[in-house]
């Protein structure tokens, strides 16, 4: 994929400057998004991968908006985040192929 790493904010910027977060449940059936970070994404056009298994499912974070709970961001930690749930995910969005889905590990 030749992204480039980014130190605060996005895990990275793709090849045509585009940002974007890569999201991975391992233990738990849900994802964990940061406030600020979804907020510059969407601001940025940016996207998620998300990974669960070997799956992966990209999607536009503007997408992911409305399928976040109403209300406010959790602020438990040093950073206000939501979850999102894995089956939410999966009924809205289809995953990647598994070529494609292997570029980005590349």
């Amino acid at each position: 994929m030749n992204a480039k790493r980014l130190g605060r904010g996005p895990d990275g910027i793709d090849q045509k400057g585009v940002p974007f977060e890569i999201r991975e449940s391992r233990r738990t059936s849900k994802y964990r998004l940061q406030k600020d970070v979804h907020d510059q994404l969407c601001k940025r056009n940016g996207y998620y991968l998300f990974k669960r298994g070997k799956t992966i499912t990209k999607v536009d974070a503007n997408d992911i908006t409305p399928l976040l709970k109403k209300g406010r961001f959790n602020r438990d930690r040093t950073y206000p985040y939501k979850f999102l749930d894995v089956q939410t995910l999966r009924t809205n969005f289809a995953p990647l192929q598994e070529k494609a889905a292997r570029q980005f590990y590349e």
